[in-house]
């Protein structure tokens, strides 16, 4: 059975736009189905968590397109290196969330890579900047926490200021998502990389919040 990825964790709005990315990824799915390991021989408790979880089994099968190195690749070529030392980073994790984790890591830097398997095509640029998204979510996540912690912390006001902090932040969201799907529609101008384009510009707002805050 054909797989499709899942990615709503990538924008809270304009879900119209998340429904066509998912679309493009799957067709990558349609031509190149692979999995990284086969289900059927899962032994570890981490593959077995993952043929479990159908998030995770999606991941594992698109890790399995961005990475496929041929039999003639030595043992101790840097991509089977990097291959290695990311397993034992995902074999370590005893949470879903980490494995999770774990695999939009890896993927931010195997689908945005030059040489990955069809560079420049629409659905890989999209399965590039969509993980990359997810990771600078997770780090303004976490920048934001601590920033507001120590704002508050220092205010007449804690709780008030607190509150004034999360509004701020859940404003510059919606900000965000109505700026980016603008963008996304004129630069696109309603062809395949509609999808793209928005996603570049959450990719580099979000990083520049980042910048924003670790300033401030």
């Amino acid at each position: 059975m054909k797989k499709t990825i899942v990615t709503p964790w990538y924008r809270m709005s304009g879900m119209r736009m998340v429904g066509f990315a998912m679309l493009l990824v799957t067709g990558l799915y349609s031509s190149a189905h692979a999995a990284s390991f086969d289900c059927k021989k899962a032994g570890t408790r981490i593959e077995k968590m993952i043929c479990g979880d159908s998030k995770l089994s999606d991941m594992d099968d698109e890790l399995g397109i961005y990475y496929a190195p041929g039999d003639d690749v030595a043992a101790n070529d840097p991509r089977r290196v990097a291959q290695r030392a990311w397993l034992a980073k995902r074999n370590a994790c005893t949470s879903a969330a980490c494995v999770e984790n774990q695999y939009h890591l890896r993927l931010s830097q195997l689908a945005c890579a030059p040489d990955a398997p069809f560079a420049g095509a629409t659905h890989t640029q999209i399965s590039c900047l969509s993980h990359q998204l997810w990771v600078a979510e997770k780090e303004l996540d976490a920048v934001e926490r601590q920033h507001i912690d120590e704002i508050s912390k220092n205010a007449h006001d804690p709780e008030g200021m607190r509150a004034l902090a999360v509004k701020e932040a859940k404003t510059w969201r919606v900000y965000r998502a109505a700026k980016c799907e603008l963008y996304g529609n004129r630069e696109g101008d309603g062809g395949n990389w509609q999808v793209g384009w928005a996603l570049g510009c959450d990719v580099s707002e979000t990083e520049q919040r980042i910048k924003a805050i670790k300033a401030d």
